[in-house]
């Protein structure tokens, strides 16, 4: 993924709080043929976007399931 312009190959992201319907929300999403929903990634349990690279386990976890580098998600 590396090879990508910053912000592409993304069409939308899901988020909300705990219990708000995110999960309906993806696993609706994952039916869909070539899309795919990923996962819970924790952004926002940070104070500051800055916050979120000290959030573990989510941060490897987005570098892991999106097979992205950290300068990708610099760059997001």
């Amino acid at each position: 993924m590396t090879d990508r312009r910053p912000g592409t190959g993304i069409d939308f992201i899901i988020c909300g709080l705990e219990h708000s319907g995110t999960t309906l929300g993806s696993d609706l999403f994952r039916q869909v043929p070539g899309c795919d929903s990923g996962f819970e990634c924790g952004v926002l349990l940070c104070t500051t976007p800055r916050d979120f690279a000290g959030n573990q386990p989510f941060y490897q976890n987005m570098l892991a399931g999106w097979k992205i580098t950290e300068g990708d998600l610099a760059d997001a």
